[in-house]
């Protein structure tokens, strides 16, 4: 629930890929 809403920010190009990249592995964990 808390990476839904901070996955959603307006991240940089680089930012965005390095924490889609960890967000993707933490969501996957989750789910």
């Amino acid at each position: 629930m808390l990476r839904g809403p901070i996955r959603r920010r307006p991240y940089n190009r680089g930012e965005i890929v390095a924490k889609n990249v960890r967000e993707m592995d933490v969501f996957y964990d989750f789910y």
